[in-house]
């Protein structure tokens, strides 16, 4: 009772000016931890683009209350008895003792379970729905032991959303029309710390019974497993979204900490960094402190359309934030990753929606798999197009066929040196890496199986017993000097660049004569010379319409 006595105290004065360095601790604690796996994903936290098969059979549901396309409203729309009955089919099928020796022989060391907070401290409508959920936890513990790898314990679901999407146990925020249609992406908050005010983007006040529930879920987990040597850690949330005020954050998570260090100072506690890694946010967050980390997500499947070239470029030369933690002795994992170069994957921005504009690339058409486990709806029935209730994106099945990410002709090749790419970052240059996800229906290049099986990923030979080798193969993927064509292509686009603008300076200087000739000084001249002045000296005086490399939702699945 102390400590939340404690805890109530600080959260209810927090100030918004927080001192630099108020998170410290006094003596210089050991960080000495590497994490190299994969998570668990959509087991315990459903996700519609992991596990399609769950939900294929809410295809055509003319009502809203009937659809499910998350935790919650899976429970609501099949009532607690038949989502139990699914859901625990679901348990035992998603996550075998096969695919967990699996996991271990492919070299993962580490697993990452997502968890839903009503798992620890149930609410509606969750206690009959999610029943049996933890002794599948402890299943999945056992064997985890018995193949000698560690679990890190990650709180992926809280309570109210803390981003708004269906990977937090709840889309919060959507609108449902008339014609059965729904909206979502302009509309989503995260709830979890209060609510929102989307005109002025700012919390008008903050939750504080959800922020204390959260934090008696950190203590229920603690208690549950500060014995089991196999846990090894703690995620207290994942992903809260940008707009949470990172000052009430950071106190969460400074109280979060002191649960664990109270009762498990062994255990590795993470910390998302809200989709802002940075040296000024995080430099001195905890510094000092012993056992924790910042948890960060780099995908790159949000990007614009490019050549392979780009993205393993850009995996070699982006994200410098990871090294300048590190450099500041503030550990850095990157929680999730994967080998996606498009946002083709059904459903990954929702069931039945999309982002507007995506996908950016034409996406492959499979046939829709056979389900992992006797389901109904599943697989789509091939007579049947596309079926609502529908977003405002589209991403569905379609006579029996599932839209996949855009394959390249060389794709293992290519899979196999932009992984190489990433792991000089993700894996040598941090205090470790989980590649996202351990498996799904459909996407190879977000399944850990299917990369470390096609020669994408490191086998767990390599790991172990050709370390030096694999890490001189790491190091020179982000060293190789540009292709011919590579030079080829930036020396065409400067040949063209210069000689367009030597024609519109001829064409300016001809009209500057003609202006003058004609005394002419109106807008037409003036604008002309300045403009090709301005661009001589490097810059455009008109702001640049150019889409920016990644759009605002980089990193939200």
């Amino acid at each position: 009772m102390h400590i939340f006595s404690i805890i109530i105290t600080g959260l209810y004065v927090l100030t918004v000016n927080a001192h630099k360095n108020k998170y410290t601790c006094k003596h210089t604690g050991s960080n000495d931890f590497h994490f190299r796996g994969t998570a668990l994903g959509g087991w315990m936290v459903l996700e519609p683009w992991i596990t399609p098969s769950l939900f294929y059979q809410f295809l055509g549901a003319s009502e809203k209350d009937k659809v499910g396309m998350d935790s919650m409203s899976f429970c609501e729309a099949l009532g607690p008895e038949e989502a139990n009955k699914q859901l625990r089919r679901h348990w035992q099928s998603w996550v075998t003792e096969d695919i967990i020796k699996n996991l271990h022989d492919s070299g993962a060391t580490t697993l990452r379970i997502p968890v839903g907070d009503w798992m620890y401290e149930p609410y509606e409508p969750y206690p009959d729905c999610w029943e049996g959920s933890l002794d599948e936890i402890d299943r999945v513990i056992a064997l985890c032991k018995k193949y000698k790898m560690g679990v890190l314990i990650d709180v992926h679901a809280m309570k109210d959303s803390q981003n708004g999407l269906d990977n937090s146990g709840e889309t919060v925020d959507l609108v449902w029309h008339e014609d059965n249609s729904f909206e979502h992406w302009d509309l989503r908050s995260g709830d979890w710390v209060g609510h929102f005010n989307r005109t002025t983007q700012s919390y008008t006040d903050i939750d504080r019974d959800n922020l204390l529930h959260g934090l008696r879920v950190i203590k229920n987990i603690v208690q549950m497993y500060k014995h089991e040597p196999t846990v090894v850690g703690v995620e207290p949330v994942n992903e809260p979204w940008e707009h949470t005020p990172i000052d009430l954050l950071k106190e969460w998570y400074w109280h979060a900490y002191q649960i664990v260090q109270e009762d498990a100072p062994h255990w590795i506690t993470l910390f998302h960094d809200s989709f802002r890694l940075n040296v000024e946010t995080w430099g001195d967050f905890l510094k000092g402190c012993p056992n924790f980390g910042i948890d960060t997500h780099i995908y790159q499947a949000w990007a614009w359309k490019a050549d392979p070239s780009w993205f393993i470029e850009h995996a070699c030369t982006d994200n410098g934030a990871v090294r300048e933690l590190e450099q500041k002795g503030i550990p850095v994992v990157v929680g999730e990753w994967s080998l996606a170069t498009d946002n083709c994957a059904m459903w990954l921005n929702g069931f039945n929606d999309n982002l507007d504009g995506y996908p950016k690339v034409e996406c492959e058409m499979v046939a829709c798999p056979e389900p992992y486990m006797g389901q109904p709806g599943a697989p789509p029935d091939p007579s049947k197009g596309k079926q609502g209730p529908f977003g405002t994106g589209d991403s569905t099945p379609d006579h029996g066929m599932c839209p996949i990410d855009q394959y390249y002709s060389n794709e293992d090749e290519i899979m196999h040196n932009l992984a190489m790419a990433k792991l000089n970052l993700f894996d040598l240059a941090s205090h470790g890496q989980f590649f996202w996800n351990f498996r799904t229906e459909l996407e190879d290049r977000w399944s850990f199986q299917k990369a470390v099986a096609r020669g994408w990923l490191p086998s767990k030979d390599e790991w172990e017993n050709n370390y030096n080798s694999l890490k001189e193969e790491i190091v020179a993927s982000c060293q190789k000097p540009p292709s011919e064509e590579v030079y080829w292509t930036s020396g065409m686009i400067i040949v063209t660049v210069v000689s367009v603008l030597l024609v519109v300076a001829l064409a300016c200087s001809i009209g500057m004569v003609a202006c003058r000739a004609a005394e002419r000084s109106d807008s037409f001249c003036g604008n002309c010379i300045n403009r090709v002045q301005a661009y001589f000296n490097g810059y455009s005086p008109v702001e640049s319409q150019r889409q920016p490399e990644y759009p605002p939702a980089l990193e939200m699945r």
